[in-house]
């Protein structure tokens, strides 16, 4: 009897061992005592963001700031795919799933017009202006200003024109990045602490 409970004994600490070692490395903590929490507003690169049953990475941030007014958006990656998660707390909190898009794809070159067609669907324009941006990657950061453009459509679309500067300057002379997607709730997602890592470099 005493070898049955002996026995009972190791192999529940043997798969205690097991599972302690079968964590995933994208969802490990960082070293250094508990994880801080995450929130839409701090995530990092090597962060996990759940939707829709998927996990994805933070890959780079940006954090936009228009004189009082600030911004975050979050290039997210599962394999070959990438999104961006635009967080903007404007008396409440608006997030948008986005997908980048070709600019060939719309006409937008500037001056943009107040009205935008994409697949047959008609954007208005809501909001555009200037803001310094701050991006941070694995390893590097970038800062400068950049033009954007807000646009929205029924059923909660949302299309998005960004230029980035190239010469420092506010003109709209720079690289243009345009996005389209759909607003999403914080219900939606599970944020967690990763390791501090990007899982794709």
């Amino acid at each position: 009897m005493a070898f049955l409970i002996f026995l009972f004994v190791v192999i529940a600490f043997v798969l205690w061992l097991l599972s302690r070692h079968s964590m995933g490395r994208r969802h490990r903590p960082r070293s250094g005592g508990l994880p801080e929490q995450r929130t839409l507003f701090n995530l990092q690169v090597g962060d996990v963001v759940q939707h829709d049953s998927r996990d994805w990475i933070v890959e780079n941030t940006l954090v936009f700031d228009q004189g009082n007014f600030q911004w975050q958006e979050y290039y997210l990656r599962d394999g070959d795919e990438g999104v961006w998660l635009v967080v903007v707390d404007d008396d409440r909190i608006e997030l948008s799933w986005m997908h980048e898009v070709p600019p060939g794809d719309v006409p937008v070159l500037p001056p943009l017009q107040n009205e935008l067609v994409y697949k047959g669907i008609r954007y208005r324009l809501v909001e555009n202006g200037f803001a310094n941006y701050r991006k941070t990657s694995l390893g590097s950061q970038q800062e400068g200003p950049c033009r954007f453009y807000d646009y929205v459509a029924p059923v909660d679309r949302v299309l998005s024109v960004e230029i980035y500067s190239a010469t420092g300057s506010r003109a709209d002379d720079g690289e243009l990045e345009l996005c389209v997607g759909v607003r999403i709730t914080p219900e939606s997602l599970t944020l967690l602490p990763g390791d501090g890592r990007n899982v794709y470099r």
